[in-house]
């Protein structure tokens, strides 16, 4: 038998060298940090808007971060609007407002705050941007021109009964799963007309209402992600036309804000983005409850305490429109058809949605 130090029954026993140790290093906390940010409620890329693990519609996918599915763009946050404002205090100043109008028997200063912080949560979470972006995109590639701040307002307006007796039939099919899917399904796509069948060659277009709804329906999928962590998050909202109006004074908001130059759209070239995306959020809006306690976390952060924001274009926030970005209470009805806001809806100070 050959017993030089090149036979194979000789092998190296060499230690991995420093640069595959520190990229097996690198891989196993990048998948720590992915398992707590599942933990702490960031969906699974497996999971689907209709519940369906089998369903590979693409709208459904929303949470898959690899391949075809990689979003183009990461809506971020610039540190100031066109005029100056800090966009940290718009959103807070949205929350508070949003909470106090939607929720006026709330007496207690630190329930309010809590609810505030549960609603700019919600409205600034990675989902609801995404959803925003595809909002953008579906309306420029159809010519929606939601030129002045009204024409959006009315739709919103108009497709609100639509869209909460939408939220009342999920929740009447909550234990049917196909109805469900059904009904998730029909408002994530674009609506069939009566003469487009398959064999009219016809493809289905997207209307104004028809993006809207999409946008509505999918970050209300989000917000109804694990009943627990719904709970967790303050968003179990009580009833169907407070997630009508939230909503809908969500998507307002942003157009709002990205008429300001809130925002900045920045490429997408990998998932890692997606995941501090996801990070950045969660380190910012940790869970309202323990979930080991189930208990209430107190809010002390001064940060929650909403600034005036005095006069952006004009328009005093809380003075002239209840609240930025709303359509409306129950109460009142849609703002915009308040004839104190006529003057201000009138104005044609855009030019449909923002460009970037």
């Amino acid at each position: 038998m050959d017993s030089s130090p090149h036979s194979s029954s000789h092998f190296s026993s060499s230690p991995p060298s420093p640069v595959a140790l520190t990229l097996r290093r690198h891989r196993r906390d990048e998948e720590r940090r992915l398992q707590e940010q599942f933990s702490l409620g960031r969906p699974l890329p497996s999971e689907r808007l209709c519940g369906n693990g089998d369903c590979s519609l693409r709208c459904c996918c929303m949470y898959k971060t690899s391949g075809i599915y990689l979003s183009l763009y990461i809506l971020d946050d610039r540190d100031e609007s066109e005029d100056g404002v800090l966009v940290k205090d718009i959103w807070t100043e949205f929350a508070y407002l949003v909470t106090t109008e939607v929720w006026p028997s709330i007496e207690k200063q630190s329930d309010v705050l809590l609810k505030a912080r549960s609603i700019e949560a919600f409205a600034t979470s990675p989902p609801v941007r995404t959803a925003y972006l595809n909002f953008r995109t579906a309306c420029q590639k159809n010519d929606f021109d939601f030129t002045a701040e009204s024409r959006l307002r009315e739709a919103l307006s108009s497709t609100l009964p639509r869209f909460r007796d939408l939220v009342t039939a999920l929740d009447a099919a909550e234990q049917d799963s196909q109805r469900t899917e059904m009904l998730i399904h029909r408002h994530l796509q674009p609506p069939q007309q009566p003469d487009q069948t398959p064999s009219s060659g016809k493809r289905p277009q997207w209307t104004q209402e028809s993006c809207i709804m999409r946008f509505l329906l999918t970050i209300e999928l989000w917000r109804r992600h694990g009943e627990r962590r719904m709970r967790q998050r303050n968003w179990a909202w009580e009833e169907p036309w407070m997630v009508a109006e939230l909503l809908s004074a969500v998507l307002l908001h942003y157009w709002l804000m990205d008429r300001e130059k809130c925002f900045t759209r920045e490429p997408t070239r990998s998932s890692e983005q997606c995941d501090e995306a996801w990070q950045d959020w969660l380190d910012k809006y940790p869970l309202l409850e323990d979930s080991s306690r189930d208990e209430r976390r107190r809010v002390k952060s001064p940060d929650l305490v909403p600034k005036p924001l005095g006069i952006i274009k004009g328009l005093d926030l809380d003075k002239d429109i209840g609240y930025v970005g709303g359509v409306g209470t129950a109460a009142r009805g849609p703002l915009w058809r308040d004839l104190r806001q006529r003057h201000y809806d009138g104005e044609d100070d855009g030019d449909g949605l923002p460009q970037h």
